[in-house]
C-alpha cells in the first residue's frame, strides 16, 4: 500500500510545495489527507470486524451480533494527523498521510488474503475509489493553479492612459 500511495501522493506534494503560495492549497491538502484517513479507517474497521468475529465465534447467535458490534465500536482507529502550516508548505503532509495508512498495510493484506467472500474486497475497492477521487481532484487543483500562474506571467501589462502618454513622450525624447 505504501508504494501505491507514495506514487500517487508524493508527486502531488512536491508540486504543492513548489507552489509560490502553498498555503492557498491547504483546503485541498486537508481533503486529500481526509481521504487517506477514511481509507485507513475503512481498513481498520474491516480488520476490527474480522477480529471481533473470530473472538465471538464461541458465543451463541443471539448474543454474537451485539458482542461483535461492541468490539468493533471499541477497536482503535487511525489518528488523523493535524497539519501545521510548515507541513503544508513542505511535503511533510504527504509523509504523515502515507505513514498513517501504511500502519494498516499488513491488515489489508491479511484481510484480502483471508476473505471468504467479495464483501471485503468490495469495501476496500469503494474506499480506494474515494481516495482516487480525492487524488484526482487535488491534481486538477494543482493543474488549474499552474495554468493560472502561467497565464498571469504571460499577460501583457495594461498601461493606464497616463503611463501610455508618458511612454510616448519618452520615446520622442521628452522627459517629465
Amino acid at each position: 500500500m505504501r508504494t501505491e500511495l507514495d506514487s500517487q501522493i508524493s508527486p502531488l506534494a512536491t508540486r504543492a510545495a513548489a507552489s509560490p503560495t502553498p498555503l492557498t492549497l491547504s483546503c485541498s491538502i486537508e481533503a486529500l489527507v481526509d481521504a487517506v484517513h477514511e481509507f485507513a479507517s475503512a481498513i481498520a474497521a474491516l480488520e476490527a470486524r474480522a477480529d471481533a468475529e473470530r473472538k465471538c465465534s464461541h458465543i451463541g447467535i443471539d448474543q454474537r451480533g451485539r458482542s461483535i458490534r461492541a468490539l468493533v465500536d471499541l477497536a482503535p482507529r487511525p489518528q488523523r494527523p493535524i497539519l501545521t502550516d510548515a507541513d503544508i508548505t513542505s511535503d511533510e503532509w504527504a509523509v504523515l498521510a502515507i505513514g498513517m495508512a501504511d500502519a494498516y498495510d499488513a491488515e489489508l493484506s491479511r484481510l484480502l488474503g483471508n476473505a471468504a467472500s467479495c464483501v471485503v474486497s468490495d469495501r476496500v475497492n469503494t474506499a480506494l475509489q474515494e481516495l482516487d477521487r480525492a487524488v484526482a481532484a487535488f491534481a486538477k487543483r494543482l493543474d488549474a493553479d499552474e495554468r493560472a500562474r502561467r497565464r498571469a506571467a504571460e499577460a501583457v501589462p495594461v498601461l493606464s492612459e497616463a503611463d501610455r502618454l508618458r511612454a510616448e513622450l519618452q520615446a520622442q525624447g521628452i522627459t517629465l
